[in-house]
């Protein structure tokens, strides 16, 4: 709760900042989600109002976040997805040999525990932020980024739930666009 309160205060934000947390299965005190939803990125800004709990089967509406989540595809999901990925390479907006590329959690949860970080119940993977291009200078001059001899910010166009595997592995900030 204190981190929530210094960045939104701090980066001036409009929307809370979001955390999430992939488990193994849903944590006693925490509701799920039932509806389903056209994406895993949707669940970002609903996490904005409420804790809760989405299992693999929620995140199934796009095979490629399902895929980036680390989840299970079944036959046809993994062939929606590649199907998916084949049109993505025919009009290029992805290139054949970037598909390997795309980050991707290890596969082994079966749910995300999606909130806000104010009133988030668990260490969370990731922290997802809503940031124009001045909080974002000012948040990587805060994380050290800008130092010539420091790390990089990595940016991703797509898909823009890459960006929390790759944020999580690498422990530094990364952007969507």
């Amino acid at each position: 709760a204190q981190l929530a309160t210094h960045l939104e205060s701090a980066l001036d934000l409009d929307y809370p900042p979001v955390a999430m947390a992939r488990v193994n299965q849903q944590p006693d005190g925490i509701v799920a989600w039932t509806q389903a939803e056209p994406s895993a990125c949707s669940f970002w800004r609903r996490a904005e109002h409420e804790v809760f709990f989405a299992d693999e089967l929620s995140h199934m509406g796009c095979p490629i976040g399902a895929l980036v989540m680390g989840f299970e595809l079944s036959g046809p999901k993994q062939e929606e997805l590649m199907n998916l990925i084949g049109n993505m390479c025919a009009v290029a907006y992805l290139h054949e040999d970037e598909v390997n590329l795309i980050p991707k959690f290890d596969p082994g949860p079966t749910g995300v525990v999606y909130g806000p970080l104010a009133d988030f119940p668990l260490e969370p993977d990731n922290v997802i932020l809503w940031i124009t291009p001045k909080q974002t200078m000012y948040l990587e001059e805060a994380l050290g980024g800008t130092r010539w001899s420091g790390q990089t910010t990595t940016v991703f166009g797509r898909p823009a739930c890459g960006v929390l595997p790759a944020s999580a592995s690498t422990g530094e900030m990364s952007l969507s666009l």
